[in-house]
Parts: structure tokens; sequence; C-alpha cells
């Protein structure tokens, strides 16, 4: 329902302790639909609102799927990308706590090395850190390796298992322990190998806990895509060309390989009760699923920022992000502590913001266009609503003049740019310059420690004139001569993969391959500050880089 902005302009009160009244409920249909939504035409939402663990709210907004016309409720799925993170914290530390009650919280501090089974091998780039490294380490991002990314993009690693192996080959981006980089690869491994450590499958443990919350229809993306059929599954949406379309569901099956790291679904209703879970202290109903004292354990800063905090322009109010707790992050708003995180798997974009002090908790999710950076934001729309929900006497004007921007650590926006070291890492037997490229030069399978096996063809039905480069069944397409260059070519995808980048709000790349080096091909991704450049050599697959990328005796790579 469509109202004049000027009808609300009176200080407006709580007058209920189980739902939002009715002048209040306007209010956040306002902030959702009139301003979030229609500034970024946003096709559909889910919203839910929770305080002292009653759901004030929780209700769909525009459409799931706009050509069956089916709108949004409380039960539509959505990818809830990288809030999945904190289900996979949630499940170490009540696994953890299981084994060994009589560690406390000094169990996140024993090295993953001595915790797990003699079958499961944990290695890392470096010797130390393969030695030292801690589930506090992973979870909290200060592990310092450079975050993967492209191989969850073009889908080139057929399995969990391959993602987790891959990530001994991430190279350092800071000293260990000594900052904060976000890394997804490091997260689906801590979750492959608690399932390791409980014998079982991160899926299986992932929905156990789901349902032992009481959380009927959340589950997860797969390489099958059985999820697709989900009654209340969303469509996925971008902005292309100006116009809302529909984006291919296929790509989403990308992230299966990562479910840890960004393969959750979830709805509205569902998250109310993973938020009550929460704020609860690990209670549901009379039953204390994970123990208090554990849950505490999630919540504290493990790897702290530079807080420098920051203020509105009319008022003294202090916020910011103090740092990475375990799966989460803790921040401060006008003095009230957060806890948080966004999730973001193309096109869907998500946030759940945790509020303990009042024991309010706000979830919102999008499927598509994609990334919102741009105000108002989830975070704006959130805040916005939990000033609603903890009872502030405030107008409509007031309230939009809250414009808060929350300084954000810069974590998934980064997705595309690979360190140089990386690049490094792979330059195996470079030989000569080349200064033309023939067809049959060029053929052969190309490998990456990291962002797997790319592979040049030739193009079915072209008679060996024309090639084909192959990353996975999601990203493939041919090569076309790029004018000025013996050795270049652009690619022409036959699939939707760049469908993905549409859900960015800045330019959609180009993508070239350069042969210019002998049993060498470089794939570019637009401009090289802004995506990254990847690094392939011939005949170098998984077989051929060393398992242990270090020797016995000493500490640094071997790469």
């Amino acid at each position: 329902m469509k109202f004049s902005f000027f009808c609300l302009i009176v200080s407006l009160f709580v007058t209920s302790n189980s739902a939002f009244d009715a002048d209040r409920q306007q209010l956040v249909d306002y902030i959702v639909e009139d301003l979030f939504m229609a500034t970024h035409r946003v096709p559909g939402a889910g919203v839910s609102v929770v305080r002292n663990g009653t759901v004030l709210m929780s209700k769909g907004y525009g459409m799931r799927n706009i050509s069956a016309r089916l709108a949004s409720d409380g039960n539509t799925l959505f990818s809830i990308g990288s809030i999945s993170k904190s289900f996979v914290a949630v499940l170490v530390v009540k696994t953890l706590n299981e084994l060994h009650p009589n560690q406390g919280a000094g169990v996140l501090d024993i090295p993953i090395a001595q915790l797990i089974p003699p079958t499961v091998n944990f290695t890392l780039s470096d010797r130390y850190r393969a030695e030292h490294a801690t589930f506090r380490d992973i979870l909290s991002h200060r592990t310092c390796l450079m975050n993967g990314a492209f191989e969850l993009i073009v889908g080139t690693l057929p399995s969990a298992s391959e993602y987790a192996y891959r990530s001994r080959y991430l190279p350092q981006d800071c000293d260990f322990r000594s900052g904060f980089v976000y890394n997804s690869n490091m997260i689906s491994l801590a979750g492959e190998i608690i399932a390791a450590i409980a014998g079982t499958t991160l899926q299986n443990m992932i929905v156990s806990l789901a349902r032992d919350l009481g959380m009927a229809n959340t589950t997860y993306i797969d390489l099958n895509g059985s999820y697709e059929s989900h009654p209340g599954m969303s469509q996925p949406y971008i902005l292309k060309n100006g116009t809302i379309v529909a984006f291919d569901t296929f790509q989403v099956r990308k992230i299966h390989m990562g479910v840890g790291t960004g393969g959750v679904l979830s709805t509205s209703n569902d998250m109310a009760k993973y938020m009550n879970f929460h704020l609860n202290n690990g209670r549901v109903g009379d039953r204390q699923i994970v123990p208090e004292n554990v849950m505490r354990w999630l919540y504290s800063t493990s790897n702290a920022f530079d807080f420098q905090g920051g203020r509105t322009e009319d008022d003294s109010m202090v916020y910011g992000n103090l740092g990475a707790a375990l799966g989460l992050f803790s921040g401060l708003y006008d003095g009230w502590s957060v806890i948080f995180h966004d999730g973001y798997w193309p096109p869907y974009h998500c946030e759940m913001r945790l509020f303990p002090a009042t024991q309010i908790g706000v979830f919102i999710c999008v499927n598509g266009p994609g990334l919102i950076i741009d105000y108002p934001m989830h975070e704006n729309v959130i805040l916005n609503i939990f000033e609603l929900a903890r009872g502030t006497n405030i107008s409509l004007a007031e309230l939009l003049s809250k414009k808060v921007n929350i300084a954000k650590p810069n974590i998934e926006h980064q997705l595309f740019k690979e360190h140089k070291t990386n690049r490094a890492a792979t330059a195996l037997h470079h030989s000569q310059i080349r200064s033309r490229v023939e067809p049959a030069d060029v053929l052969g399978v190309y490998g990456h420690p990291i962002n797997g096996d790319l592979s040049i063809r030739y193009a079915p039905g072209t008679g060996n004139t024309t090639l084909q480069l192959y990353l996975s069944e999601w990203t493939f397409g041919r090569l076309q001569p790029f004018t000025g260059s013996n050795t270049t070519f652009s690619i022409e995808w036959d699939t939707t993969i760049m469908d993905h980048f549409y859900s960015y709000p800045w330019a959609v790349p180009n993508f070239w391959i350069d042969f210019g080096i002998v049993d060498t091909a470089l794939l570019r991704l637009g401009e090289l500050d802004l995506y990254g450049e990847f690094e392939f050599v011939k005949n170098a697959t998984l077989d051929t880089f060393p398992s242990i990328p270090w020797t016995p005796g000493s500490c640094g790579p071997e790469l």
C-alpha cells in the first residue's frame, strides 16, 4: 500500500510487544518498498525482525518470480551468501565443545593439525601455518592468506574436497596473525574439516542444525540443482542494459563446492528463528542446542580492527566495526553492540544484524539485481528498522535524516583482485616469447594451483579453424583474434557467465586471453586493477603441483 510522506510526520510509539503496531509497520514498509527497493529496482525481498524472542514481523515484498506472478512471502527461499559462514562457525564451536568438553574456549586455539583424525590432510602454503593455524585463526580471517574467488566465479573446481585441497596454494598476503584478510576459501575449508572430525558431511550438519532450530525450509545449493524445485525458491534477477531480466539459475549452482562459505538457502521466517537462536544464547524453546557459554565464543572479537569510529554530521553518535568475531563481525552503533554479517552470491544480497543488549535482530535479503553499495543500503534499512523496533520516539522525517553509513571492511567487493605473488607462483616453465599464435600451437590443458584448469580446444563445427576456451560447464566460449595483436584473443562466451558480472554496480568486464609467452595462457578480466589476471601454465595440472608446497625442513613455500 502506498501512502503520502506527509501522513507520517508524527511521533510513533511501540504499543505491542508481539508485533509492530500498524503505524510502525507502515514505516517499515515505506523504508523497504518506497526507499530501498524502488531506488535499486529490487524485484523481491524478505525481511524479518525479532525482539525478546518474539517475531515482530517476517514478510516478503515484491515478487519472487515476475513472469509467474508469484509474490514474495515469509517462506520465500533466498541465497544468503556469506551469512552461511556463521553456520559453519556455530557448527565448529558446537562440535569442538562436544568432543573436547574440558578444554573450554581454549579448544579454538589448539592447532587444527592436532585435532583432526589421521585421515584428514591439513596443509597450507607454508609449514608454520599448517602446524599452528587454529579454528580461531580461520574463522576470524587472520591466517593472512590471499582470498581466491575466481574459481567460484567460473566454477572451475568440481567438488568441495578439491576446493579445500587447493587452499594449500593460497599465497601469503601478510604475516600470519598480523592482520585481517577476508578469506572464503578458509571458511569453506573449516567447514569441510569440522565435518570430517564429526564423521559426516557439512551439508548434513547444516540441515541438521537448521532442523534443530525449527528452520523447516533452510537448505543448500547443490550441483544437481535439486533446491530449484523448492516451492518457495525465488527466481534471481539482474539489471541488464537498464532492464530487469531473469538471471540464469544454472549459474547459481557454481557455489556448490563452497557451501560453507556461501551456499546456504533460507527464508525470512527461518532466519527469524536463527536470529532468536543467537539472541537466546543457543536456546530454542526449552532446548539448549548449544551451551550458553559456548555461544559466547562466537561473538568476542578475535581479530581486532584499528577502530577509528565515526560520527554523523549532526550528533555525537559513535559507530564502526570493532573486528572479526568467529564467522561474524562485531561493531558499535550508537553505543549498542552489533554482531553481523552480510552475504552476496550473485545476484542475491542479504544482511543480518543482531543487537544483543536490546535482544533485537533484523534480517533482509533480496533476489536481485545484485550488489547494493549505494545509499540506502541493506545496512541503512536495518538500522532504521532497529530504531523502530527498540521503541525510538521518531518521526519519518527524523528517521530519513539518519543516513548513517557505518565504515565497513572491504570484504566481498574485492572478489576479483588477485595478488601478484599468486601469478608468480604459477610461472613454472616459461621458455620464450611468442610473436604469433597458430591454433595448433596452443591446444591443450593449462593449470593454476588455485583456480583450477582451463583447456583450449577446437570449437565444434569450425573445421579446426576456431579455438574454444573451456573453464567449466558454466563457462566456455570461442576465441576471436584481438585487433592489433597476434597472440591475444577476446572471448565470446557460449554460456551466460557474463550475467554474473551484470549483478555488480561497476562496468561489465571484457575477457582476453594472451598466449604471448610459450606454454602460458594469461587470462585477463577487464581493467587489471579492478578484476585481475590469472596465469595458467600449460600441462600444469593438479597432479603436477607439489602436494606439500614446502620442503620438509623449510618454513616457506616451495613454489
